[in-house]
């Protein structure tokens, strides 16, 4: 059936579920960063600003959100199973269509991501939602790989929010 929801907030068992279930590219994604595939996933999650999850037919499918580093300034994160997938269009027109219009609300300036080089799928799909690379940051990674920095600054926020006819609520 495929029916895909994207709600707020994530809650906890939501997260668990999509812990004990993530995808390969998210376990080395977490290790590139020098965390524990399953403890890195919840440290986060405790301290984000914003967290959402995308569910297929009823089954957390990826967790997703920010963390905010400076007033104004929101680190993105977001981790999944195999079915993450079948969840990344609804994802995407929620990004576009609600969360562009509440970061501006929360007086956000930049949202920014770091990515490993190597993850060909969270570049394309960052690049392909409007995600802007910054730069590579060579050594960067635990294991001394590259990381590729992105970025959406508030003008890209706004555009979207235009775009979108989100005018009315900002």
């Amino acid at each position: 059936m495929n029916r895909v929801q994207v709600l707020s907030p994530a809650f906890p068992l939501d997260v668990a579920h999509v812990v004990d279930r993530l995808r390969p590219e998210d376990v080395a994604e977490a290790m590139a960063f020098g965390l524990d595939p399953v403890r890195g996933p919840w440290v986060t999650y405790q301290y984000a600003y914003d967290s959402f999850v995308a569910s297929v037919d009823g089954e957390p499918a990826f967790v997703f959100g920010t963390v905010q580093l400076l007033p104004g300034v929101r680190q993105v994160f977001g981790f999944g199973t195999a079915k993450t997938g079948k969840a990344i269009p609804a994802i995407t027109r929620f990004c576009k269509d609600t969360w562009a219009a509440r970061l501006i609300n929360d007086g956000v300036r930049r949202v920014q991501v770091m990515v490993p080089q190597s993850s060909g799928r969270s570049l394309k799909w960052l690049t392909a939602g409007g995600f802007k690379i910054e730069c590579t940051m060579e050594g960067y990674a635990i294991d001394g790989s590259p990381m590729v920095q992105l970025v959406y600054s508030k003008d890209d926020l706004i555009k979207c929010a235009l775009t979108q006819g989100l005018v009315a609520r900002l």
